[in-house]
């Protein structure tokens, strides 16, 4: 039985110098028809740097069932299925927005994510 709630709020401004988050109900499968999104922001004149410590979805091309879009600022990177631990992105400026999204069917752990400043 699934215990987690998905009434978490998953939309959520980060400002902390550094921290991390994951996805609803990690490291337990994230529940179906989620859309969360984070956004972190930094001081003006720093960057946001995420690394990927954990990362599990549903597998598609395309990304079309359930997905994570990292926002840099300059360009958005797409990401589902397994990806690498220990991969880092950069932002352009001082934000950086992560969004997740999952479809009816299909759930999996999800992610763990850390930033800094």
């Amino acid at each position: 039985a699934q215990s987690c709630q998905s009434s978490v709020s998953c939309n959520v401004v980060l400002t902390d110098s550094q921290g991390s988050f994951t996805s609803p109900c990690y490291p337990n499968d994230y529940p179906p028809s989620q859309a969360c999104k984070w956004t972190i922001q930094a001081p003006a004149g720093f960057i946001v740097q995420i690394t990927f410590l954990d990362f599990e979805l549903e597998e598609a091309h395309g990304c079309i069932y359930d997905r994570v879009v990292i926002s840099t600022g300059t360009s958005d990177a797409k990401f589902c299925s397994l990806t690498p631990n220990e991969l880092t992105l950069n932002s352009s400026g001082n934000v950086m927005e992560v969004s997740f999204n999952s479809d009816f069917s299909v759930q999996k752990k999800g992610f763990h994510i850390s930033y800094k400043q």
